[in-house]
């Protein structure tokens, strides 16, 4: 089976829409399937458009063509600017009902695809929105072409835009999906609103966590003293800082020797809720590092912050950086009424508290604090990669993306 995977975000990117197709489609190729990934050019110094990595054969679409200030250093996203500010809701909602946010990405996109497929004809095609132009693609293919498509969400199709565009976005997105075949998705909560919104069979394929990287991870202390430590991006909205302001409001008393540890790509944010707070003189802020580095520092931290993460908190979801705090070992503090999928690990999981009193906040972070002084492993803390998380690996899931696109060639 030869899959196309459709995706603006891609490896160097560290997001979760970079990770997502790269270890999908590598695991495909493990199964011994053939894998176009058609992505976006996100190198610093890009080379040539098309490239084999792991198996993997990338075909990369360069936004330089159309957007020459493009750093991928300093603007890693926003490849396209409104031309004023009067016209930027109207361009917006026009560019989303026709290609979505990003039209010249998907005119090059679509044209190179149809290439590739003349080389060597796709199978099926699974289309990863980042923005709506991943569906567009698909959508145009499947019509000039026939062949059978799978639009993924990995993100609820109307985060990326302002109320005012979601019933244009809606419209849009109807067509889009007239032809594809079924919906995957990465929330279980939002697989059912989808799959009512848009009358379709959709199926809750999250995005996993490496085992194996973990597993091998060094654990690795950030402070002499005790630590909880927060790793990944912070683009978290308004509630999850509230949260957090909370839970640090709660740091006196016998506490005062803990220190938040924060890796990350800009903490404007993080240091306004520490000033709000009164925790400025117990707030490290890191730079963000590689993945592998990351693991360590969970694996050595006393514990763990999870803020409710992205744009929308109430999307309630379990995402990637979840799985890899839990497979950590780490006591990991959850900020947030967990979703369906974390709440039902908690009984396997001793390492997931879910703060929501002052007391049980107070009360896990003395045991903390006592382990510590008495050298002995906190009663909070876990197994690394526990069995009860082996349904997230990337392995596993990668198995469910291989039946339900079989499923679509041969329906």
């Amino acid at each position: 089976m030869h899959v196309g995977i459709v995706s603006f975000g891609s490896p160097p990117l560290p997001h979760v829409s970079a990770k997502r197709p790269s270890y999908m489609g590598r695991g495909l190729v493990d199964l011994k399937h053939e894998v176009t990934i058609l992505t976006c050019d996100w190198r610093t110094a890009p080379s040539s458009p098309s490239l084999i990595e792991d198996g993997v054969r990338y075909e990369r679409v360069s936004p330089r063509d159309w957007y020459p200030g493009f750093d991928p250093q300093r603007v890693p996203i926003q490849i396209e600017k409104p031309k004023s500010k009067w016209r930027t809701r109207f361009d917006v909602a026009k560019r989303t009902a026709r290609w979505g946010a990003f039209e010249p990405w998907g005119r090059e996109a679509l044209r190179r695809l149809l290439e590739v497929h003349r080389e060597n004809p796709l199978d099926v095609v699974w289309a990863i929105h980042g923005d709506d132009t991943s569906h567009e693609i698909a959508y145009r293919f499947h019509r000039s072409t026939g062949c059978p498509w799978v639009a993924d969400f990995k993100d609820p199709w109307n985060v990326f835009h302002g109320r005012s565009l979601l019933p244009a976005q809606k419209l849009a997105t109807r067509r889009r999906l007239r032809s594809s075949r079924v919906l995957t998705e990465t929330s279980s909560l939002q697989a059912v609103s989808d799959a009512e919104t848009f009358g379709y069979v959709s199926h809750f394929l999250p995005s996993g966590y490496n085992a194996e990287k973990m597993a091998a991870a060094a654990p690795e202390s950030v402070s002499d003293g005790p630590s909880i430590v927060f790793t990944g991006h912070l683009a978290s909205g308004v509630q999850a800082f509230d949260a957090l302001r909370e839970f640090l409001a709660r740091l006196d008393g016998d506490l005062v020797a803990f220190t938040l540890h924060v890796f990350g790509k800009s903490h404007t944010n993080i240091e306004a809720v520490a000033r709000a707070a009164g925790f400025t003189d117990r707030l490290h802020t890191h730079p963000f590092v590689s993945e592998d580095r990351a693991f360590g520092l969970m694996k050595g931290a006393d514990a763990l912050v999870m803020l409710p993460m992205t744009s929308d908190s109430a999307r309630n979801l379990i995402g990637m950086k979840e799985l890899e705090y839990l497979a950590s070992g780490s006591p990991v503090f959850y900020l947030d009424n967990p979703a369906p999928e974390i709440a039902a690990l908690s009984s396997s999981l001793p390492n997931l508290l879910v703060v929501r009193t002052a007391d049980e906040q107070q009360a896990a972070l003395t045991e903390i604090l006592s382990a510590r002084a008495e050298a002995r492993p906190a009663k909070f803390r876990g197994e690394v990669n526990a069995a009860a998380l082996a349904q997230f690996t990337w392995e596993r899931l990668v198995l469910q993306l291989e039946t339900i696109l079989k499923a679509k060639v041969h329906r």
